[in-house]
């Protein structure tokens, strides 16, 4: 992920791409990926990002709130999560696991672009994407966090037309278009 940031920035011209205007961002696993690409980007190149938009990222390999505990999540459940980490990471390192995989797991946050994070109430992410938009605020990074009631991983993917969804949907839209103007 971090070498495709690179390319996009050195081939920007020859794009059309406004390489002062770039934004990463994703949803779940994805937006983990960004969260990680930009804790790298803020130790190796230090390329000018934007802004990054992560929806209900997954970025804690340890689920060790309360939300992480609940059993009955209806899509993504903590055993899914588990294993699905357990490939990414090549094994279970624990908290040992890179930062640029597992972003809960930086010990500095400080630097990073400005950032948007959603996530469900009931979200097995929900209490470690609070956790760490409220660590991204403490280090001066400019946060937006969205909490939506209701609402379960992924759930505006299954149910796109209830008003929840539709509200998510718009208030990510929102926080990306006023990244564009600031």
């Amino acid at each position: 992920c971090y070498a495709a940031l690179r390319w996009l920035v050195e081939n920007a011209q020859e794009r059309g791409i406004d390489a002062g205007n770039i934004s990463i961002g994703g949803a779940s696993a994805g937006s983990g990926m960004a969260a990680g690409v930009a804790l790298m980007n803020r130790d190796q190149d230090n390329i000018s990002l934007r802004f990054q938009l992560l929806l209900y990222p997954m970025i804690d390999n340890l689920h060790e709130t309360d939300s992480g505990q609940i059993e009955n999540h209806p899509v993504w459940k903590q055993q899914t999560s588990f294993n699905a980490w357990e490939m990414y990471l090549d094994g279970t390192p624990g908290e040992d696991a890179s930062p640029y995989a597992a972003a809960s797991r930086a010990t500095s946050l400080i630097g990073l672009p400005p950032t948007y994070i959603c996530v469900g109430s009931e979200d097995l992410f929900r209490d470690e994407d609070i956790a760490y938009a409220q660590r991204l605020i403490a280090a001066d990074v400019p946060t937006e966090l969205a909490i939506f009631p209701g609402v379960y991983h992924a759930g505006e993917s299954f149910v796109p037309q209830a008003k929840v969804s539709q509200r998510r949907t718009e208030s990510f839209l929102r926080a990306l278009k006023h990244a564009q103007q600031s």
